[in-house]
C-alpha cells in the first residue's frame, strides 16, 4: 500500500531509511548478492596477487566502458520515465472514476424521489466499481476468487444472494453488468415524465465504463518485451564488467562504489517494474481498498443526510456587499488573528474572511460598521445603493492614521 513520507525530513534520515524502500527489495534479490560476491571475490584475488595487475589483457578499458554506461543510463532512464508517466496516467483515470460516483450520487438526490431506488442504484454502481478493481488484482488463475469478492459485497449488504449467484455464473464482464442494472433501475424510477434526465445518468455511468476500459487497456499495453530484454541484457553486461573492473582497482573505495552503483541501477529497474502495474499489494500500489471505503462512506453520508435547506431563508434577506481592504484579510483559519472583543471571530470559528462574511448578516441595513480581521480593518457597507469609492476609502484611511497618531 501507499507509504506517505515527510518531504521536510532531514537528508541523512531519509537516505538511511531501510523499510518501505527499494533497498529492501534489492536485498531480497539473489542476483544482487551474486554480483556483490563476484566483486568481493575479484578484489581478494587482486589484492593477494592471483590477478596480475600489470597484465594489459585483463584490464578493463574504462574509456570504452563509458559508451556502454551511457547507453545503459539512457535506456533505464527512458524506461523509468515511461513507467512513471503510465503510473500518473492510471492514477488520474482511477481517481476520475471514483469522483464520477460522487457526481452520480448527487444526480440521484436531485432526480429520483424514491429513497429505496436511490439506495439500490448507488449500491449497484459501487458494486460495479468494486468488482472492476477486484478483477484488476486477479490473474486468470485466480478467477475462482471472484466468489470470495462477491461474498464480501453480499456481506456489506450491497448485493443480495440471488444477485451474487447470477453474477458469479455470468460469462461476460461482471462489473459492467452491475452498472447496467443501476441504469435500468434509474430508467424505471424516472418514468416517462423525467426520461429526459436518463441521458445524464447514462453518460456518467458509461464514463465509469470508459475509465475502466482505459485502465484495462493501459495495463494490457506494457513496454515491448524487446526493449525490456535489451535493457536487462545491457544491465547484466555492465554490472558484470564493473564487478570485475572495480575489483582490480587499488582504491579501497572501489567495492563501496560498486555496491552503491549496483544498488542504484537494480533499484531503478525494480522500481520501474513495480509502478508499471500499480494495482496490487506492493508498496507503490494504489490504496484501492481505502479508496473504495472512502467512496462508499461518502456516498452513504451524502445520500442519507437530512437537512432542510430553505428553513433559514430569512438570514439571507439582505443584499450582498463588497469586502473592503480584502488584501489585508487572512484566509487561513489556523493563522487568522481574531479581534478579542468580537465573539463571532474567536474560538473555533472560521477565519477572519469567512467570519466577516458571516457577520454581515447581523449588521442593520443602512449602516456601515468596521469589523477587525487581520492587520487591517475590513469595512463592510450595508447601505442599499451607495458604495465606498477609492477616493473616499483613501480619505478615511488617512483619517484613521491621523487618529492613531
Amino acid at each position: 500500500m501507499t507509504f506517505y513520507y515527510d518531504t521536510g525530513a532531514p537528508l541523512i534520515s531519509v537516505a538511511l531509511t531501510y523499510s518501505h524502500t527499494i533497498v529492501q527489495t534489492c536485498f531480497g534479490k539473489l542476483e544482487f548478492w551474486v554480483l556483490i560476491f563476484a566483486n568481493v571475490f575479484t578484489t581478494v584475488l587482486f589484492r593477494t596477487g592471483y590477478i596480475d595487475q600489470d597484465n594489459p589483457y585483463i584490464q578493463l578499458p574504462w574509456g570504452i566502458m563509458k559508451i556502454a554506461t551511457g547507453l545503459l543510463t539512457f535506456f533505464i532512464v527512458f524506461y523509468t520515465n515511461h513507467c512513471f508517466a503510465r503510473y500518473a496516467e492510471l492514477y488520474q483515470i482511477a481517481r476520475s472514476l471514483m469522483g464520477n460516483v460522487h457526481e452520480i450520487s448527487s444526480e440521484l438526490m436531485l432526480r429520483l424521489p424514491g429513497a429505496v431506488q436511490r439506495r439500490k442504484a448507488i449500491k449497484y454502481i459501487f458494486a460495479g466499481v468494486a468488482l472492476f478493481f477486484y478483477e484488476l488484482t486477479m490473474s486468470e488463475e485466480d478467477s475462482h476468487k471472484t466468489w470470495r469478492e462477491l461474498d464480501q459485497l453480499r456481506i456489506a449488504n450491497t448485493l443480495t444472494d440471488r444477485e451474487v449467484q447470477f453474477i458469479f455464473q455470468f460469462p461476460g464482464p461482471k462489473s459492467f453488468l452491475v452498472l447496467h442494472w443501476s441504469a435500468d433501475i434509474i430508467r424505471r424510477e424516472l418514468g416517462p415524465a423525467k426520461e429526459r434526465y436518463l441521458k445524464t445518468f447514462s453518460d456518467k455511468i458509461y464514463k465509469i465504463r470508459r475509465c475502466s476500459q482505459d485502465i484495462a487497456d493501459t495495463l494490457d499495453l506494457p513496454m515491448p518485451f524487446q526493449y525490456y530484454h535489451i535493457l536487462n541484457l545491457m544491465l547484466s553486461v555492465n554490472l558484470s564488467f564493473w564487478s570485475f573492473g572495480m575489483g582490480c582497482l587499488d582504491s579501497d573505495f572501489a567495492p563501496i562504489i560498486f555496491f552503491v552503483t549496483t544498488l542504484i541501477f537494480m533499484g531503478m529497474r525494480e522500481l520501474s517494474g513495480a509502478i508499471s502495474n500499480p494495482f496490487g499489494q506492493d508498496e507503490v500500489d494504489f490504496p484501492t481498498n481505502d479508496w473504495l471505503k472512502v467512496m462508499y462512506n461518502d456516498c452513504v453520508s451524502f445520500m442519507e443526510h437530512q437537512f432542510e435547506l430553505f428553513d433559514d431563508e430569512a438570514a439571507f434577506d439582505f443584499p450582498m456587499q463588497h469586502l473592503k481592504d480584502d488584501h489585508d484579510l487572512d484566509i487561513l483559519v489556523d493563522q487568522a488573528p481574531r479581534h478579542p472583543e468580537d465573539p463571532r471571530l474567536t474560538g473555533g470559528e472560521a477565519g477572519s474572511l469567512l467570519a466577516c462574511i458571516a457577520a454581515c448578516g447581523d449588521i442593520p441595513r443602512g449602516e456601515s460598521q468596521v469589523i477587525h480581521a487581520g492587520p487591517a480593518q475590513a469595512k463592510i457597507d450595508t447601505r442599499d445603493d451607495e458604495l465606498f469609492d477609492d477616493a473616499e476609502l483613501d480619505g478615511e484611511d488617512e483619517d484613521d492614521d491621523d487618529d492613531d497618531e
